[in-house]
């Protein structure tokens, strides 16, 4: 199985603990090694560690295919930089929690998602969100190539962005709803709700597709604080005060997803240290790009 990262951006407050970092990654199976930005890209296998980095270098690690996650606290301005630039993951707990740092997806569950949204930028950290907690997930930046994987390999969930069809809402409405309802596929809406043309979008029947609709930052919150998909009653232990959208399955057999309700305005939980699930800590992976404008 693949690590969730192949590089870590140590910060300040952990760059003392470095051996003690190396020796948690090789004892999980993980090679690592300390790099410059400079050098970085002629070294050779495992995770690479930086203690100096920058937007800049995200970028170019992202270009290169390679996941980077944040270790530790830095000052906001810089962090909403690196975020801007394509940081995904930051575990800012202190070094205490350190052997808490999860390295691996979750295992692999039986649903498929898949995205049309026309960003790849936002596409990708969706698809590093779902695979973290074992979901498989395509996405396609064209309209026409996510309607032939829709007909040809449906997945069971599909995330789309309405003000983003390069067709008549009306003609994609009505191609869609075939599909829901031939396929059984669940769909997800996203919507600017201060675009023009919603309440045209509304008549023409969008929630007749996606009966949730949710902006992309809504739905990122979303999605990560709606798991685990199957235990709609696990409790976390110690409110962290921020309301959002949160989605609730239903299934068949417990393999399967039928229909899914919105809840409007649930409380984000979040447990404390020692109580921290396998899926708490995902979900804090994400706490840092969570609620941000997109």
């Amino acid at each position: 199985m693949n690590p969730l990262f192949g590089a870590i951006l140590l910060s300040a407050e952990y760059e003392p603990y470095l051996s003690l970092l190396s020796e948690v990654l090789k004892a999980n199976g993980l090679q690592s090694q300390l790099v410059l930005p400079k050098n970085w890209k002629d070294k050779g296998e495992g995770i690479h560690i930086f203690t100096k980095f920058n937007p800049e270098l995200v970028k170019e690690l992202l270009d290169w295919g390679i996941e980077p996650l944040l270790l530790g606290e830095i000052p906001e301005n810089q962090l909403s930089d690196m975020i801007d630039s394509g940081l995904s993951l930051h575990w800012k707990l202190s070094i205490h929690s350190l052997f808490q740092l999860p390295l691996y997806p979750l295992p692999r569950e039986d649903l498929h998602w898949a995205i049309f949204t026309k960003s790849r930028a936002y596409d990708r950290r969706l698809e590093i969100i779902l695979n973290t907690f074992g979901q498989s997930v395509t996405s396609d930046g064209d309209f026409d190539h996510f309607l032939l994987r829709l007909r040809q390999a449906p997945p069971q969930i599909a995330i789309l962005d309405w003000d983003q069809l390069p067709m008549d809402i009306k003609k994609a409405v009505e191609s869609l709803k075939k599909l829901k309802e031939t396929k059984q596929i669940l769909f997800f809406g996203i919507k600017n709700f201060q675009k023009e043309h919603l309440y045209r979008d509304l008549r023409l029947g969008i929630t007749d597709v996606s009966p949730g609709l949710w902006s992309r930052e809504e739905f990122l919150a979303s999605v990560v604080h709606s798991f685990p998909l199957k235990d709609a009653q696990q409790k976390a232990k110690s409110p962290l005060g921020q309301p959002i959208k949160k989605i609730e399955f239903a299934f068949q057999e417990q393999t399967k997803p039928i229909r899914y309700q919105v809840l409007e305005n649930v409380l984000v939980q979040g447990s404390v240290e020692d109580g921290r699930t396998e899926m708490d800590k995902r979900k804090e992976l994400f706490s840092s790009i969570l609620f941000r404008s997109l």
